[in-house]
């Protein structure tokens, strides 16, 4: 485990840096893509992937889920994340001095009651 913020490698050290549903946690995503940048060598790859809750959506409705979600929601901004981190990451790439940036979308889709019953339940088994 390392701080976001403060990596402990040297510049230039690694050909790809990646952060997989991480940005939506900080503070600051711009200063933590700014180090990734740091530690990947010129010519590198940043690689990040992160959520957009706000675009989830389910059919059918289900109470448990839309409950899950607006919570979800206001705990992540309340702690200083950003829960619909993916419609921004292109932005903050920029922001962080990024120049070639390729942003793609993908959507999952849970559509089975025991993946609804698993998103509803925050992940619990059982």
């Amino acid at each position: 485990m390392a701080d976001a913020y403060a990596l402990p490698f040297a510049d230039g050290s690694y050909d790809v840096a990646h952060a997989l549903q991480l940005l939506q946690h900080l503070g600051d995503p711009v200063a933590a893509l700014r180090e990734m940048a740091r530690v990947t060598r010129p010519g590198g790859l940043i690689a990040v992937r992160d959520v957009d809750f706000a675009a989830m959506t389910w059919y059918p409705a289900s109470e448990p889920l839309t409950r899950w979600l607006t919570a979800y929601r206001a705990l992540a901004r309340s702690n200083g994340g950003e829960p619909d981190a993916g419609r921004q990451l292109r932005a903050w790439a920029r922001a962080a001095g990024l120049t070639d940036v390729t942003a793609t979308a993908s959507a999952w889709s849970y559509g089975i009651a025991a993946e609804m019953s698993w998103w509803a339940g925050c992940g619990r088994s059982g």
